[in-house]
C-alpha cells in the first residue's frame, strides 16, 4: 500500500502516445508504469494521482493559434505532462437497424471529456455519413448529431482535451484500474506555485525501495516523465522502473 500521494513531474515527453508506441490500444505506453507499480507490490493508493506540469510556465496554447481550430487533435494544448499528443478519440458507431441510435465510444474511456450524441442510424442503402461535431470553446462538452447507414465503418472524431495535465491523470488512473491497483484519492493536479512546497521525495534523496512497497510510504513518491530518449532505468522511490511486458529496460526520468 502507498499511503501517500502519486505525484508525476512532466518534463515534456510528447512520445507517451499511442502514434509512438503502435497498435491499437491508446493506453498501451502507461501500462508498464501500472505492471512495475504491481511489482513492488504496491495495490492500493491512499491518496490521489497528482500531474506536476510546472516545468513549462507558459500558457498551453501558441502564440497565433486560431480559435477556430482550438478542438482540432492538431491543435491540442502543449504541457510539460502530455498523453497522447493531446486528443482523444470518439467512435461513433451505426446501429444494425435503421432509426436506431448509433453508439458513441470515447477512447480511453476516463479521458476528461462530456460527450452529448444524438446520431440516429440511416438505411444501409443511404450511404449517409452526416456527422457533425464540435467541442464547446475552452470546455469539455462535446455535442454530435447526424446521421450514419447501417453497415458502415465508424465515423472517428479526434479531439482536443483542453487540461492536458488533467488528461493524463485520468488515462493513468485508468490503466492503474484496468491491473487492479485501487486509487483511493481524487485525481487533481498541482499549479507549479503549490507545487514548489510539496515534498519531493525520491528527487534528490530517495527511500529504500522496501519503504513504498509492502510498508507504507507516509510521503508523496514522485515519478519522472521521461525528457528524452535514452537506455538508463530511473528511479523512484530508490527502485528501478523496467519493463515488464515488453522486455527491456525503460525510463520514468530521463
Amino acid at each position: 500500500t502507498l499511503a501517500g500521494d502519486l505525484i508525476v513531474v512532466g518534463r515534456g515527453d510528447p512520445s507517451l502516445s499511442q502514434r509512438s508506441a503502435g497498435g491499437l490500444d491508446v493506453l498501451a505506453p502507461l501500462r508498464p508504469w501500472a505492471d512495475s507499480l504491481r511489482l513492488r507490490g504496491i495495490r492500493v493508493i491512499g491518496g490521489r494521482i497528482v500531474g506536476d506540469a510546472s516545468y513549462f510556465p507558459d500558457p498551453v496554447l501558441g502564440e497565433g493559434w486560431m480559435w477556430d481550430d482550438l478542438q482540432d487533435s492538431y491543435s491540442a494544448p502543449v504541457g510539460a505532462l502530455q498523453f497522447n499528443e493531446g486528443f482523444a478519440v470518439i467512435a461513433v458507431t451505426p446501429a444494425a437497424s435503421p432509426g436506431e441510435a448509433a453508439t458513441v465510444r470515447l477512447d480511453p474511456a476516463d479521458a476528461p471529456l462530456r460527450v452529448f450524441a444524438n446520431v440516429t442510424t440511416a438505411p444501409s442503402d443511404s450511404n449517409l455519413r452526416m456527422v457533425r461535431w464540435t467541442r464547446v470553446f475552452f470546455t469539455d462538452s462535446v455535442p454530435i448529431t447526424g446521421r450514419i447507414s447501417a453497415g458502415s465503418q465508424p465515423y472517428r472524431i479526434f479531439v482536443a482535451v483542453p487540461d492536458p495535465t488533467h488528461y493524463f491523470e485520468r488515462a493513468l488512473g485508468q490503466v492503474l484500474r484496468e491491473a487492479g491497483i485501487e486509487v483511493l484519492g481524487e485525481r487533481r493536479s498541482e499549479s507549479g506555485e503549490r507545487m514548489q512546497s510539496a515534498p519531493r521525495t525520491g528527487s534528490a534523496a530517495p527511500p529504500p525501495a522496501s519503504t513504498a512497497s509492502s510498508s507504507c510510504s507516509r510521503s508523496p513518491v514522485r515519478i519522472r516523465s521521461p525528457k528524452r530518449w535514452c537506455g538508463r532505468s530511473a528511479r523512484c522511490a530508490g527502485a528501478p522502473w523496467r519493463r515488464s511486458t515488453a522486455g527491456g529496460r525503460w525510463c520514468a526520468r530521463r
